[in-house]
């Protein structure tokens, strides 16, 4: 005498998207179905369906396109802090040079030939005549 097996599945029910025919699923295979959405499956009569986008798979998609904009926009703001230590730091060297050079000119020394004279302003107009006012105050 053969033994008897007893089963117990819990199953789900299925509308195919075709026909409008019901039928039911194990839960366990219509969850894998359903996370795999490239898988196809039947219906009794015969359609063939599978499951879209799940909600989550289209969060997961939603939130990493949110996390590459915030990454870009981090990179951004890093380069702009970059940029702006850059221009800070250039315009601090150019004050240095430019009250250096304030300096050696109220000394009398001559911006162009690096040579002492007591007057100064005549020198240049003689000599440097292409010199411009504006390379000492600007």
């Amino acid at each position: 005498m053969g033994a008897c097996l007893s089963f117990y599945h819990q199953l789900e029910s299925v509308t195919c998207c075709r026909c409008g025919v019901e039928f039911a699923m194990p839960v366990h295979l219509l969850q894998k179905l359903r996370e795999d959405s490239a898988r196809m499956f039947f219906c009794p009569n015969g359609h063939d369906q599978h499951f879209t986008v799940t909600t989550a798979d289209q969060l997961r998609k939603e939130l990493a396109a949110k996390e590459q904009e915030l990454a870009r926009e981090r990179e951004r703001a890093r380069f702009a802090r970059q940029v702006a230590d850059s221009a800070s730091r250039s315009a601090a060297i150019h004050r240095g040079r430019y009250r250096a050079l304030q300096e050696r000119v109220a000394n009398g020394v001559c911006p162009c030939c690096h040579r002492h004279f007591a007057n100064l302003q005549r020198h240049v107009a003689t000599k440097h005549p292409k010199w411009k006012k504006a390379e000492v105050s600007g």
